[in-house]
């Protein structure tokens, strides 16, 4: 029954979807209040500078996007190859596909920003070569399985994130792009801890580490949404071999301000429901 109305919503068309969409923000921002405090908490804590009708107004904007999220997360179970690539525009994909093309391995780092699960479909199809999905699996057997199949729809390889060394290397001598949402919350303990939007935040090291170690070129993905329904996919270098001149956490570091960068000129399209700053630095190293 639940995959049956899933694939009934899934099929409706986007005027609909985008309609539905805006109810559905409505309802999460004004109703239920989803994370409400967290949203603006995030919103104030980032931009301090910003006066309350402008957070107001950012936290409306990040509603519809995570609506809109939503909704295009469920259609991406039967969009087409043509329509992904007519809605999902690579720019400088020359980047990640020269190392690729000429047998070299590299890391995509991507982020909660727009819709990252379009992210995977449109890049996957655009950049022709084959790629490794990191992912965190849900709770909920039913979605996680649901959620599996989107994402490996156009070919992605699925790796459940605590796999990732080991199959990293059990796969390190296939050309391919690795693809891992970077900006999730890390183990406190063991996180690269540095200033990220005016707060101490911190960030994963383990992709670092493993680039490190396999001499792996590392590819920053930003998104921007063009409209509605429509996304560019913009790649940059962040480093690549030799890595022994390069200090520590370098990598990690050169992805957090690219991050940055990309977040303050499109605010609102960041995941802000995300408790980012559940950890603090001081507590850790006390």
């Amino acid at each position: 029954m639940r995959m049956l109305l899933f694939m009934t919503i899934a099929r409706l068309p986007f005027g609909v979807l985008y309609g539905l969409a805006d109810g559905l923000a409505f309802l999460l921002h004004y109703g239920l209040g989803y994370r409400k405090k967290v949203v603006y908490q995030n919103l104030h804590r980032s931009f301090p500078e910003r006066k309350p009708g402008e957070i107001h107004r950012l936290a409306r904007k990040f509603y519809r996007n995570l609506a809109d999220i939503a909704v295009e997360s469920v259609k991406a179970a039967v969009i087409s190859p043509a329509e992904t690539r007519r809605r999902v525009r690579l720019t400088h994909r020359e980047i990640p596909r020269d190392y690729v093309l000429s047998g070299q391995p590299i890391f995509l780092l991507t982020s909660h920003q727009c819709n990252w699960e379009w992210v995977l479909l449109g890049g996957g199809l655009g950049l022709e070569f084959p790629v490794d999905a990191i992912y965190k699996p849900l709770h909920n057997p039913f979605f996680d399985q649901l959620m599996l199949g989107i994402r490996t729809r156009f070919g992605a390889h699925a790796i459940p994130i605590q796999q990732t060394l080991r199959e990293t290397i059990r796969r390190k001598n296939l050309p391919r792009g690795i693809s891992t949402v970077a900006d999730q919350m890390p183990d406190p303990q063991h996180a690269y801890w540095t200033t990220f939007l005016g707060q101490e935040t911190g960030f994963f090291t383990g992709t670092e580490r493993i680039a490190r170690n396999l001499n792996y070129p590392v590819v920053f993905i930003e998104v921007r949404r063009v409209k509605r329904g429509f996304y560019e996919i913009i790649f940059s270098k962040l480093a690549e071999p030799p890595y022994e001149t390069l200090p520590p956490n370098t990598i990690t570091e050169r992805y957090v301000r690219a991050l940055e960068e990309a977040i303050r000129a499109n605010p609102a399209d960041w995941l802000w429901s995300h408790k980012r700053w559940k950890h603090r630095r001081k507590a850790v190293d006390n």
